[in-house]
């Protein structure tokens, strides 16, 4: 992260770290990092994706009134200005935190709202994210779309290093 020459893209980096941290269940440092990130000047994108890791953060602890305030602060910060990827995001992992907390029903109408959402906004990946998490769901092994994200999160946050080093910010 200190390798980015310019302060932004420090915390940027530091909103991907959080991520890769939450993905490779480390949530203390995943929520360390973030909140670090979330005391810098971030556009509405980064900020949208920092406050839904730490939504999903808490559901995975399983603390549903931490999840909810994260929720609300991602509806006081306007999270639909952000663009339909990350948008659509939010919904698949807000469908996945509520399955985590124990509320199925509550799950798959959020999933079913993800797959809308990429189906309409032509956005093939959440499209087929929220249909493989609505199959996990019925079969009850919704952690198994977890283990899948986790790779793919670490596979596009090697490619997000690699890319800056290739382009480092000027």
């Amino acid at each position: 992260v200190q390798a980015q020459p310019d302060p932004q893209a420090r915390t940027y980096a530091l909103v991907d770290l959080g991520s890769v941290f939450m993905e490779a269940g480390q949530l203390d440092d995943a929520e360390q990092t973030l909140g670090l990130a979330l005391r810098e000047e971030l556009d509405i994108s980064a900020r949208v994706i920092a406050i839904s890791t730490m939504s999903q953060i808490a559901a995975l602890r399983g603390n549903r009134a931490e999840f909810t305030r994260h929720c609300a602060t991602l509806e006081e910060i306007g999270w639909h200005q952000a663009p339909s990827i990350i948008r659509g995001q939010v919904i698949l992992d807000r469908g996945v935190s509520w399955a985590r907390l124990g509320e199925p029903a509550k799950a798959r109408d959020i999933l079913e709202w993800a797959l809308s959402f990429g189906e309409t906004q032509r956005v093939a990946k959440i499209t087929l994210d929220a249909d493989a998490a609505i199959a996990s769901l019925e079969e009850g092994s919704l952690g198994n779309i977890d283990a899948q994200a986790r790779r793919a999160a670490r596979l596009a946050a090697d490619q997000r290093v690699a890319a800056v080093r290739r382009h480092p910010a000027s």
